[in-house]
């Protein structure tokens, strides 16, 4: 064969495998339709699978993410080891430096003998970097400084399972798609810290750093979650703070069922713990105003006074700390 011909085949060959290749990633893309379908405020708030959902310790987190969606396979999960060391370090340190302020800011706290708090942190992406890391700081420190006062303290945080609805997306496309299919992504609710334990566990405390465990939030369900685990404290007072930085966010559940889905059941949750009355519910916006959703709540956004303000907070009834 001459040389051009040569050319010519190998041209035809790699041509051929380049085809193969992009056809193969094609059908592992997720697809969407073409439009998002038109918000019904009537639609009642419905889970397409639960199967793929996740509770489970910070400890556990780096092990389960990997086999918990399709992020690992398809590329969108990034193990960043050395990110999430130089993290813990930053972290490490904010609280060394912030630990008497926090004590100063709580006062002497006497009432605390007899209440129980919860923590609930919002992880989605948007939290990457400053967010997350002063919120793990302020987080690590009530952790310390309440639980000496006599406090139960419990600190949860809240994600998804996966990038783009993960595999109840594919179970959702495997059924043939069905119209509204309800909230379409796994849900992924780690617990850091729970209320019987008496210290703060260190590979807990580093798990929430993982950037890893940054990607999507359904709020509405998670604080249904942490009330009904705060619930079952036999504290008196009964105080349950969320750290956020907005809206409720899963673009798979927003362009299947609408784009006030998720909100409205944020709001349903809310409206039922505040009318219940049994626990204190505030929250504080992270860079991000989000009294549109809490009854009671305050926004920051200079993130290093965030550790005092979590101590204001938890010195004094949230009616007179939003004051």
């Amino acid at each position: 064969m001459s040389r051009a011909g040569e050319a010519l085949s190998f041209a035809l060959t790699l041509a051929f495998f380049a085809t193969i290749f992009w056809l193969y990633w094609k059908s592992k893309r997720p697809k969407q339709e073409s439009q998002p379908v038109s918000d019904d405020p009537d639609q009642p708030y419905t889970i397409f699978a639960r199967e793929f959902d996740l509770e489970l310790q910070g400890l556990e987190l780096d092990r389960r993410l990997v086999g918990a969606s399709p992020d690992y396979q398809n590329g969108w999960l990034k193990l960043s080891k050395d990110r999430w060391r130089d993290e813990i370090h930053l972290a490490d340190q904010l609280v060394e430096e912030h630990r008497e302020s926090f004590r100063s800011m709580l006062g002497s706290a006497a009432t605390f003998g007899d209440r129980a708090v919860t923590i609930l942190i919002d992880q989605s992406g948007s939290m990457q970097g400053e967010p997350i890391r002063w919120a793990a700081v302020a987080s690590r420190l009530a952790a310390e400084v309440v639980l000496e006062r006599g406090a139960e303290v419990e600190i949860l945080g809240f994600s998804t399972a996966g990038w783009r609805g993960g595999f109840a997306y594919q179970k959702w496309q495997d059924a043939g798609r069905p119209k509204r299919p309800g909230r379409l992504c796994s849900v992924l609710h780690i617990v850091y810290k729970s209320r019987g334990e008496q210290i703060f566990d260190r590979a807990n405390w580093e798990a929430m750093l993982n950037p890893n465990a940054l990607r999507e939030n359904v709020d509405g369900e998670a604080l249904e979650w942490a009330a009904t685990r705060l619930r079952q404290s036999p504290a008196e007072v009964k105080q349950l703070i969320v750290l956020s930085d907005g809206a409720p966010v899963d673009d798979a559940t927003y362009f299947h069922n609408g784009g006030g889905y998720l909100v409205r059941h944020l709001r349903s949750v809310i409206s039922d713990i505040e009318s219940d009355g049994a626990i204190d519910l505030s929250a504080i916006g992270i860079r991000h105003a989000v009294d549109e959703y809490y009854g009671r709540s305050t926004s920051i956004d200079d993130l290093t006074q965030l550790p005092e303000l979590l101590a204001k907070w938890l010195s004094m009834p949230a009616q007179e700390a939003v004051k």
